[in-house]
């Protein structure tokens, strides 16, 4: 039987520093496998906004530092943020610094990118371009994390005999996950990552998604483990009146999984089942210092799936 593993998600944007820290600590002292980041500079959900909010891989950086065990990941890296030989630079210092605990996920860039990317004076090239680009950043990575002299060829981004030392700690690489839905980038995933990455999509269309994933991964000759992912928000509470209430304080986000532990358990097993191994969830109230939420998922939700 596959292992289901959680990850607890945030897009930081109004994260103070030190919530963001308090937040991974706690996740990790509760045993969630992993903990992830956004990847936007001030455009969060199409819009544009002025909230406090921490870069990504600087934000792993240091957490990768207070902490010991949980994993560190992107969801998603923007592509077109980072020259790929800088992020692979990256990338391998920052496995490097947290002992071998990096999970990139990655994507061709999202709705809210163009604003920002105007904003920072840099092009917005049209999609096929971008999920060609994306395809080329994860051959450059994969050359710079595990070859002496890495050299690439494509058609956007070139190499000539790059050294890029430390390498990362985990071998071959740290693990990439792919996030978008469309068969474009499926077919990137299926060809180059480790996982994918899906965003609040329904049971029905993630099967569908999974179904096609794993048909695209036979044509391209992939045997190995190749694992599927959702992340979105969560809304758990212990009883239909705590439920009532929360839902009054936090509202409902779309996509969402909303409900009681029993509910929550029957919704998450209805993703399992079409295929789903790993979750990245955002509690939607993570703010609550006293990490109820989190601290109910572990004790009556995560055991039915170990």
């Amino acid at each position: 039987m596959t292992l289901t593993k959680f990850g607890v998600k945030i897009v930081q944007a109004g994260y103070t520093y030190d919530q963001i820290c308090s937040l991974c600590l706690s996740a990790e002292s509760m045993d969630f496998d992993s903990f992830w980041v956004a990847d936007h500079m001030y455009s969060w959900g199409r819009k544009p906004t002025d909230k406090f909010a921490l870069e990504s891989t600087t934000i792993l950086a240091n957490l990768a530092s207070l902490t010991s065990r949980i994993r560190l990941g992107t969801l998603v890296i923007c592509n077109i943020f980072r020259h790929p030989a800088v992020l692979a630079k990256i990338t391998s210092s920052l496995d490097a610094i947290s002992g071998g605990r990096l999970e990139l996920g990655i994507g061709a860039g999202g709705p809210s990118t163009p604003l920002e990317l105007a904003g920072y004076g840099m092009s917005f090239p049209k999609r096929r371009e971008r999920v060609e680009r994306l395809a080329e950043t994860i051959q450059v990575l994969n050359a710079m994390w595990t070859e002496p002299l890495a050299n690439f060829s494509g058609k956007y981004y070139k190499l000539q005999d790059v050294i890029n030392n430390p390498k990362p700690i985990q071998k071959p690489h740290p693990r990439i996950w792919v996030g978008g839905e469309r068969d474009d980038i499926l077919r990137v995933a299926a060809k180059y990552a480790n996982g994918w990455n899906g965003r609040r999509l329904a049971v029905e269309v993630l099967r569908e998604r999974v179904r096609l994933l794993e048909q695209l991964c036979e044509e391209n000759g992939r045997r190995e483990r190749f694992e599927k992912s959702w992340q979105g928000s969560i809304l758990l509470a212990n009883n239909e009146s705590e439920l009532i209430e929360k839902k009054n304080k936090y509202g409902v986000e779309e996509g969402s999984i909303v409900g009681t532990c029993d509910q929550v358990t029957q919704k998450l097993q209805g993703y399992v089942d079409a295929g789903v191994t790993y979750f990245m969830l955002h509690f939607q109230d993570d703010k609550e210092r006293d990490y109820n939420s989190l601290s109910l998922f572990r004790d009556m939700v995560a055991p039915n799936f170990s």
